[in-house]
């Protein structure tokens, strides 16, 4: 089960990714690591494909 959202309903598989990408964005955002900064971006793409992929009913990881 995903943990709720701000307002106490359940997530969405895709609100639960996007939600995730967008706090790997802004720590990139913050951040003054160059490595970090690359790192937390991929990692928010691979949420954002997640989140797609989940919308499509389709694990990312097929297409690999």
């Amino acid at each position: 089960m995903l943990p709720p959202d701000l307002n106490g309903e359940p997530m969405t598989d895709s609100s639960f990714y996007l939600e995730k990408a967008e706090q790997a964005l802004r720590l990139a955002r913050d951040s003054t690591d160059p490595i970090l900064i690359k790192s937390l971006t991929e990692m928010a793409e691979e949420y954002i494909a997640r989140a797609e992929s989940g919308a499509r009913g389709k694990d990312p990881k097929d297409d690999e």
